[in-house]
């Protein structure tokens, strides 16, 4: 088969660029001492707490986390199979000692609150925005979607995180396979 330009241009440089990442296994947190994230919440509820942002230093402090990311709410495979599959998940994974899921996404708190509540009504998981992309840039998993209209996003992938300290990374190339399969055969 052949390439349409399209895909040529979209999945060679995607795939290169996501797998640079800069976070690696036994890196400690304490290291990004300045990243912060949002919470995802309401604007109400931002206006009450006068915008704050929270180190992620100190959401991992005394604990084990399950660290996902992921593009961005709303979108196909991350409403339909990527958070479900952690919602499914989550009584296997707190029964392993995991104490808290983390969800990261490149959106707003408040795009974000509104899609957490849509699909994970009972708070199984923690949604928390990255919408200067500072924590998703540190970690090295920005990836451009602009081609295929998602702009500056984040990849996806999964951290084991213990007090801190990263114990396993799992980065999703199959994202990017996907997207090429949809551009090379179901255009």
């Amino acid at each position: 088969f052949r390439l349409s330009t399209i895909s040529r241009s979209v999945f060679r440089p995607l795939v290169a660029r996501s797998m640079m990442s800069t976070i690696h296994k036994g890196d400690c947190f304490d290291f990004y001492h300045d990243l912060k994230v949002q919470k995802a919440r309401s604007f109400d509820e931002a206006v009450d707490d006068g915008f704050e942002w929270t180190e992620l230093k100190d959401m991992f402090k005394d604990k084990t986390v399950a660290l996902f990311a992921l593009p961005g709410a709303f979108t196909g495979t991350c409403s339909k199979a990527h958070v479900p599959s952690w919602i499914n998940n989550a009584d296997t994974l707190k029964g392993a000692g995991i104490d808290e899921i983390i969800c990261v996404s490149v959106n707003d708190a408040f795009s974000l609150n509104a899609w957490s509540k849509n699909l994970d009504p009972e708070g199984t998981i923690t949604f928390v925005a990255d919408p200067a992309l500072n924590f998703t840039e540190a970690m090295g998993m920005k990836v451009d979607l602009t081609e295929i209209g998602m702009g500056i996003r984040s990849n996806r992938y999964s951290m084991l995180i213990e007090e801190g300290d990263v114990r396993a990374l799992l980065i999703f190339f199959f994202f990017f396979f996907a997207i090429f399969l949809t551009l090379c055969f179901f255009r």
